[in-house]
């Protein structure tokens, strides 16, 4: 039965239930930085991936890492896609590698092949394959490019944990691959990544520069441990004589909601705390979500087949397939009416990617995000709009959001 108190959010704890609840305040009073979860954890992907499996606190230090242990040169260009978020290109610069934007497939919001050869160069290295949303880029294509161009390829899977494209995992097409834990992923630890490479000389040199790093502070994982819990709560009482709305104020007012993206990396700078070494608290997190991928993905991937089902008849552009996807993508002139609209009636949908390089805000020159450069995700950008496909979503919850587009 749906609360008539809970709120339907793309980005609130879209996989949070009651276990995971639970296991936050398990890891508050037990708390450690390093333990046997971080083994468990990464014994868990290596075996799913059949690869070596190393993790961090973040998808950008998994970046970093990777980056780091690859042996490119301060100065290097890496190839990346438009119509993503600044922690992507962050890492990049961050590791004193020189982003080059590449445009977009307007069908899959992947890396554009056509547009890709266009914009290597002599200084060209890497280059990072986004699989948008879950749904694979062209991956053989970009794959051809990148062999005939000698780049060193990592694969962004922080959309796409546990989904295969033909007879592999993605992450298993490239000299390396991160997942991200996000607060918003597919499966969350709040904060966490990892890292998988069949290259067992290229894993040993992560692992070396894994044990290089520090944990993160305590007082930054125990505002992690928060998360969960406070946005359980809002999600069921927002309208609960305004509990929730008022939780959610003050959880931010006093710094206690930590955020996916701080200020200061919109203006290309680290934080801080960044690399770092994921704490086994985190860890317990995502080993408890990793359990459940399957089941998550197969929740996902029936929400977006009933989408698509429901909204085919519609002026709408949708996704091409029905895959396990992260978010199920409309692109619309009438977003922002489309939003307006759903917020009245306790639908908070997601406008992720607001901007060519997300979130919108994002001091782009900082970064070196030249405007008209990716016209097409340019484009989209302004006409996308996200709807949830969220594993802790009755189909009831679904069928409302389709009714109501």
């Amino acid at each position: 039965m749906i609360s008539s108190f809970k709120i339907i959010s793309c980005d609130l704890g879209p996989n949070i239930f009651w276990q995971d609840v639970v296991l936050s305040f398990k890891s508050i009073l037990n708390f450690k930085k390093d333990g046997l979860e971080i083994i468990q954890l990464e014994a868990a992907f290596a075996k799913k991936f059949n690869s070596q499996a190393i993790s961090f606190n973040s998808g950008r230090s998994c970046q970093m890492a990777i980056i780091s242990a690859l042996g490119l040169k301060r100065g290097d260009q890496v190839l990346l896609q438009a119509y993503t978020c600044v922690a992507v290109p962050d890492a990049c610069l961050w590791s004193g590698l020189i982003p080059i934007y590449v445009d977009i497939d307007p069908i899959n919001l992947g890396l554009d092949p056509k547009d890709l050869e266009k914009k290597i160069t002599k200084n060209s290295k890497l280059l990072i394959i986004q699989h948008t949303f879950g749904v694979p880029a062209k991956v053989e294509e970009i794959l051809k490019i990148a062999k005939k161009h000698k780049l060193l390829v990592i694969e962004d899977c922080a959309h796409a944990t546990g989904v295969k494209y033909k007879d592999k995992y993605l992450g298993e097409y490239s000299d390396a691959a991160f997942f991200s834990f996000g607060r918003d992923k597919m499966l969350s630890s709040v904060y966490g990544g990892m890292v998988i490479t069949k290259n067992e000389a290229l894993a040993e040199k992560i692992r070396a520069y894994k044990q290089s790093l520090d944990f993160p502070s305590n007082s930054w994982i125990i505002l992690q441990l928060l998360y969960n819990p406070l946005a359980f709560l809002i999600v069921r009482s927002y309208k609960l004589f305004g509990l929730g709305k008022l939780v959610h104020f003050l959880a931010k007012r006093f710094n206690l909601f930590s955020k996916a993206v701080s200020e200061v990396e919109k203006e290309g700078h680290n934080p801080g705390y960044f690399p770092k070494k994921l704490p086994s608290v985190l860890a317990r997190l995502a080993l408890s979500q990793f359990g459940r991928i399957e089941m998550f993905n197969k929740i996902r991937q029936k929400n977006c087949k009933l989408y698509r089902t429901q909204l085919s008849t519609l002026n709408l552009k949708l996704p091409d397939q029905n895959l396990v996807q992260l978010r199920f993508t409309i692109q619309t002139k009438d977003q922002d009416k489309l939003r307006a609209f759903a917020k009245q009636r306790d639908i908070y949908l997601d406008r992720w990617y607001d901007s060519p390089i997300a979130p919108i805000g994002t001091n782009l020159a900082a970064i070196g995000y030249k405007p008209g450069s990716c016209k097409v995700a340019e484009d989209i950008a302004k006409k996308s709009l996200n709807l949830p496909t969220n594993p802790n979503l009755y189909q009831a919850e679904i069928k409302k959001v389709i009714s109501l587009v």
